[in-house]
Formats: structure tokens, C-alpha cells, sequence
């Protein structure tokens, strides 16, 4: 279905002469209606659970990190959004267990988190899983490291002059994304074990 939809977006937008090809465009239109099917989806859980500004944290945190980390990516849409949607809910259900924390022992969860995903993004990101990023390694090395540390470093400030709760949401989600860099590299090193045994 999100296929055949993508296919008659790319019929009514491109046109015989493009130079790119008629695939791309398809592609191009999956990832989009995915990613906006994906996001209102999460906007509405939020709605009616009454987290939404914690969702639209959850989207803008788990987004801006992992678009430079990379990691595991789901081999279907479906799975996409069904791990997705999983890793949201554990986040607000461990943002939740958070709250009844001292605001001196979510800063201290929020530096050590800091600190181990410092050194994962040092060791293994960014993970590719699948086709190629239009950023070189190192560059995207780069990217990832600053994207980690903006997003982990403003809510520690905002924390601590604001004293607001609904921050705790970010570190959960950092988590989140150090677990599919993990998962990816796990897989890609299996993945190289398995050649080297033909």
C-alpha cells in the first residue's frame, strides 16, 4: 500500500525528463510518508496518554541524534514503525519511574549516560545498515559526537535552572539510540563472521 502510494506521488511529480531515476523518487516518497505516517502516529499516543509534549521531545531528541549516529534499521516499514513505537512507550514508561528521582540523581543518570554514550559514539558510530550517506565517514563521525552531546548537555542546563521533569525524557532516549547503534554493529559483525566462513 505505502508503496503503490509512493508510486503515484512520483508519477504526478516527476516527469520522462528528469535525469533522476523514476526509483528514487519512490524511495524518496516512502521514507517521507513512513516518516509522517510514523510521527502523527507517535503525536496521537501522546495526545491521548496526555504526553505530548514529552512525545514532541521524544521526536525532536531521538531524531536530530540518530539521523548522524545511524544504527539497526528495520527491514520493513511495518517493523520500523512497530520497534519505534516500543522504544517510545519504554521511554515515557522509564521517564515515569524517573520522576520519583531527585532532581541531584537525574543529573547524575543524565552524566553517566552522557559519558557511556560518549565513548559508544567514539568506538562505533556512525553505524550504516543499509545504502550510503551523502556525508563522508569522518564528517558524520563529527556530526553524531556534537548531535550527542547538544542533546545531552542542554537538558542538564535547562534542568537545573528550570527544575522541570518532562526533560528526563531525552536520557531514556539516548539509551534508545545507543541500543540500535549496538544492534547494528552486533549484526554487521555476524554478518562479517558469516563471509568469512564461505
Amino acid at each position: 500500500m505505502l508503496h503503490r502510494l509512493s508510486e503515484r506521488i512520483a508519477l504526478s511529480v516527476c516527469n520522462d525528463s528528469d535525469e533522476i531515476p523514476h526509483d528514487i523518487y519512490i524511495y524518496g516518497f516512502e521514507l517521507l510518508v513512513s516518516s509522517v505516517i510514523e510521527t502523527i502516529s507517535l503525536l496521537l499516543i501522546g495526545l491521548l496518554t496526555g504526553k505530548f509534549v514529552e512525545t514532541v521531545i521524544f521526536i525532536i531528541f531521538f531524531s536530530s541524534i540518530r539521523v548522524f549516529s545511524g544504527g539497526y534499521h528495520a527491514n520493513s516499514y511495518l517493523k520500523c514503525f512497530i520497534v519505534t513505537v516500543a522504544y517510545y512507550l519504554l521511554v515515557l514508561f522509564s521517564a515515569d519511574i524517573m520522576l520519583a528521582f531527585p532532581n541531584r540523581t537525574i543529573i547524575l543518570i543524565a552524566i553517566i549516560t552522557l559519558l557511556l554514550s560518549f565513548i559508544l559514539f567514539l568506538l562505533m558510530s556512525p553505524v550504516k545498515s543499509k545504502g550510503k550517506s551523502i556525508l563522508n565517514y569522518k564528517k558524520q563521525k563529527i556530526l553524531s559526537i556534537i548531535s550527542l552531546c547538544i542533546n545531552a548537555i542542554l537538558p542538564i542546563i535547562l534542568l537545573t535552572i528550570y527544575q522541570n521533569n518532562i526533560l528526563i525524557i531525552v536520557y531514556p532516549t539516548i539509551i534508545c539510540v545507543d541500543v540500535l547503534i549496538i544492534i547494528e554493529s552486533l549484526k554487521k559483525g555476524d554478518e562479517k563472521n558469516e563471509r568469512k566462513d564461505y
